[in-house]
């Protein structure tokens, strides 16, 4: 018995796992999400404090392939952005082949809402470059996307008349399935500061986690859990009526690892109970494209079964469909729509500069193709050497600040392990208002607040936003709208925030917003909440917003909104930051090589292998978590494409 368990042919268990996928997703059952994680929530609160009228990106860095985990994200956070009368731009930045699933779900998501092109919404499409068009968008966006996919110049769309480049963005969201989020957080995060967020697939969360605690990113959405998530927040909060895909997903995947769960336990029981015998081993264009992709889904799955033609004939079609694919893109929306759009407008214009600033790479990049010709290989150095150069010279720094400084200095945060806050304190906070005490003690800590402050519970008293308005003047007289117009921070502002009880840093600099009517002053110190000789010490990031008066004729500010995060830290989050700690030391112990792992550096080495093994072990359930949700998103399309040959 236990013999014909562990040598069970894989097809029967590819079955079983068939059934138990379609019958929930027959039944469309969906898991409740019963709590939310702390990566997902930061997302929504973040997108929650905005005003309607500013702007979000989304970049779509992900394919077919992971539109099973990624599209529900994209869909649950284009319900919250225009519920919220946000405007949304999308892009394709590194994938060339999402571009229709981004602009479909664009036009499902703006014609659910009655939101108008143009207006409040629009899609740039693609444009190959790189790491280069991140940094030219910080600059210029239309410099690197100067028509949408309708071919129509940015200029001509309402929309992004006010939106020139990084600053005039609130927030830029990357949804990706491939190595993106390093290059976003690398080069917009870190040269622009930008505030980004990430929606990723279940195998990459596990290494995404340390921006997230390091401050670079102010969000994440894991993976289907992560959609499942959004949507049970939208759905609270009264921004969308039903759940979408992540639940349902969900609802699958939690049948599915209950079923592995048993399937591997039952196996290692069996393993281990006969492991000392010896072992042997063993009708429209629409229905036509619904037809097409039912054949070759049925087609790929034929290689459960065995290695066979029909197989071989999808997995032969879609290499060939994808490379003809990615050389007409290249080729359109590289060489015609960058390269040959580019000189003949400065030709027509007689720049001669720029046409030369055009051809000279253009010839550069021509040299590659040397290597066919023996005599004048040799060449080909010349192009390999100013792509390795320009790369590592952008790359390198980039990485060193955001990868090593950043997470080290994330790491080593040792004064976190006393940022807990009194439980009497915590009971003040939960009151809803400021009470005599509460004002003494944030008075005692730097922070001043008025008697119309208002204090936000969120999280079940886990997390407290405290609202307060103040008026910003200089020796008693209100300050003008004119001194908010530079973005380097004037003296005289500066002067203003510390009458108010705000010193800001030198590097604090200020965005303007609709044209001067509304300021965003942005101070990029990050502090904690700290206990230190018995008194309360703010350490948090703070953000200083400045609206106009009513009053169109009076340019005088009237107040400054500020909005303070802060986390009550419990002993759980105390445990969690002393494990994170210990388990880095001991890790970069077992590979520090030089001296003999005995002893001491033994001991701990050996605690450092386990905590890899931990990481490996999450990694490969992230895995399995992602490949479910491949084989949820082929389910649903049969489910769904099936019922509608037949006028379902």
């Amino acid at each position: 018995m236990l013999q014909k368990l562990l040598s069970i042919d894989r097809r029967w268990i590819f079955l079983i796992i068939a059934i138990v996928v379609l019958i929930p997703a027959i039944l469309k059952i969906s898991a409740p999400v019963s709590t939310i994680s702390n990566a997902t929530q930061q997302l929504y609160d973040t997108i929650e404090k905005f005003d309607p009228g500013q702007v979000i990106m989304i970049s779509l860095d992900y394919g077919p392939s992971s539109m099973a985990e990624l599209q529900p994200q994209l869909t649950a956070l284009l319900h919250h952005c225009f519920a919220k009368d946000l405007k949304v731009i999308g892009f394709n930045w590194l994938i060339f082949d999402s571009v229709l699933l981004g602009q479909k779900e664009f036009e499902r998501g703006a014609k659910l809402h009655q939101k108008t092109y143009g207006d409040d919404h629009c899609y740039l499409g693609y444009k190959p470059g790189g790491v280069p068009n991140l940094l030219d968008m910080g600059k210029n966006i239309a410099s690197v996307y100067p028509k949408d996919v309708h071919n129509t110049a940015l200029s001509e769309i309402p929309m992004m008349k006010s939106v020139k480049n990084y600053d005039d963005i609130a927030l830029v969201i990357d949804l990706a399935s491939v190595g993106a989020p390093p290059a976003w957080i690398n080069f917009v995060y870190g040269r622009f500061q930008q505030t980004l967020a990430l929606g990723v697939t279940g195998v990459m969360i596990s290494e995404l986690y340390p921006a997230l605690d390091a401050g670079q990113i102010v969000g994440i959405l894991p993976g289907l859990l992560g959609a499942a998530e959004y949507e049970s927040l939208i759905q609270e909060a009264g921004y969308s009526s039903e759940g979408g895909d992540g639940a349902t997903g969900m609802g699958i995947q939690s049948f599915l690892h209950l079923v592995l769960i048993f399937i591997i336990v039952l196996c290692n029981f069996a393993f281990f109970i006969d492991r000392r015998k010896p072992r042997i081993q063993t009708y429209s264009m629409a229905t036509l494209g619904i037809l097409i992709g039912i054949a070759l889904t049925l087609c790929v799955f034929s290689f459960l079964y065995r290695d066979n033609p029909f197989y071989t004939f999808a997995e032969h079609l879609f290499v060939g469909l994808a490379a003809g694919y990615g050389i007409v893109v290249q080729i359109k929306d590289g060489f015609i729509g960058t390269i040959w759009e580019s000189l003949k407008l400065s030709i027509h214009q007689g720049q001669t500069i720029e046409t030369i600033l055009t051809l000279v790479p253009v010839l550069v990049g021509l040299l590659f193709f040397t290597q066919f010709a023996p005599n004048t290989s040799w060449l080909i150095r010349i192009p390999f050497a100013i792509t390795i150069g320009y790369g590592a010279g952008i790359a390198i720094p980039a990485a060193v600040e955001q990868d090593i400084f950043k997470h080290v200095h994330s790491t080593l945060r040792l004064n976190d392990l006393h940022s807990n806050l009194k439980t009497d304190l915590a009971d003040s906070l939960g009151q809803g208002q400021p009470t005599v005490e509460l004002q003494d003690r944030f008075r005692q800590a730097g922070l001043v607040m008025t008697k119309t402050a208002k204090i936000k519970t969120i999280k079940d008293g886990a997390k407290w936003q405290i609202q307060d308005q103040i008026q910003l003047s200089i020796d008693g007289e209100p300050i003008i709208s004119q001194q908010l117009d530079n973005t380097v921070l004037p003296d005289l502002l500066s002067r203003g925030f510390i009458d108010a009880g705000y010193e800001l840093s030198s590097s604090a600099k200020i965005k303007v917003w609709k044209k001067g009517h509304r300021w965003q002053v942005v101070d990029g110190r990050i502090f904690n909440i700290n206990t230190r000789n018995g008194k309360l010490v703010l350490d948090e990031s703070w953000t200083y917003t400045a609206r106009r008066e009513v009053n169109p004729k009076d340019k005088q500010i009237e107040q400054i909104n500020i909005y303070t995060d802060f986390f009550h830290r419990d002993g759980w989050q105390i445990f969690n930051l002393s494990l994170i700690f210990v388990g880095v030391i001991c890790t970069l112990t077992y590979f520090f090589f030089s001296v003999e792992h005995e002893g001491i550096v033994g001991g701990i080495s050996k605690i450092g292998v386990i905590f890899i093994m931990v990481g490996f072990g999450a990694a490969f359930g992230n895995t399995v978590m992602g490949r479910v949700s491949l084989l949820i998103g082929r389910v649903q399309f049969l489910i769904k494409a099936l019922p509608s040959l037949f006028g379902g």
